[in-house]
């Protein structure tokens, strides 16, 4: 009768941490890749012949009327048609709510604001308003969103996409 050869608890115990830190690794270089992947399926909305808009850099989706075309970048997404563009832009803050974040930002530049609004887009807190900064002659229609710890803004400084950003703000959908 053969005896087997039983396997030393050293050699084992070395395969399953080189093992484990194999797979642990991939999926941590897996998780820190950027992706660029842009979702979007066509989808009936208020917004009209519309279609859902998902970046997964910024983790957001909204319906985007077909009308505008896309620009992706690794910080921002920009939607463009003939009459403007609507920049969307996510970035961290310190600050534990957004009343404390638009303060300080509006204590740091010469910024007047008008038409501010308390908002709730898909439940988290937001504010819509008007922005004018010191010199310049074009104002800026802001929407702010905050989710645990990073602002949202979509923006334009076309008052002919007033209308479009107050639409597509409304369809804004965080992606955790």
């Amino acid at each position: 009768m053969k005896r087997r050869k039983k396997e030393s608890p050293f050699v084992l115990a070395a395969f399953t941490i080189v093992a484990g830190a194999l797979i642990g690794g991939s999926v941590l270089i897996m998780n820190e890749l950027p992706s660029q992947v842009i979702h979007q399926t066509t989808r009936a909305a208020s917004l009209g012949d519309a279609e859902t808009f998902q970046s997964d850099n910024l983790r957001f989706s909204i319906e985007l009327p077909k009308s505008f075309q896309k620009s992706v970048g690794v910080q921002y997404v920009d939607f463009i048609n003939s009459s403007g563009t609507i920049h969307a832009t996510r970035i961290t803050t310190n600050f534990s709510t957004l009343a404390d974040y638009l303060y300080e930002f509006d204590s740091r530049r010469k910024i007047e604001v008008s038409d501010e609004k308390s908002l709730s887009i898909d439940g988290y807190t937001a504010v819509s308003r008007i922005e004018k900064y010191g010199d310049m002659q074009k104002e800026e229609k802001v929407y702010n969103i905050f989710i645990d710890g990073w602002v949202y803004s979509l923006s334009t400084t076309s008052t002919a996409l007033y209308k479009n950003i107050d639409q597509i703000a409304q369809t804004f959908r965080y992606l955790p």
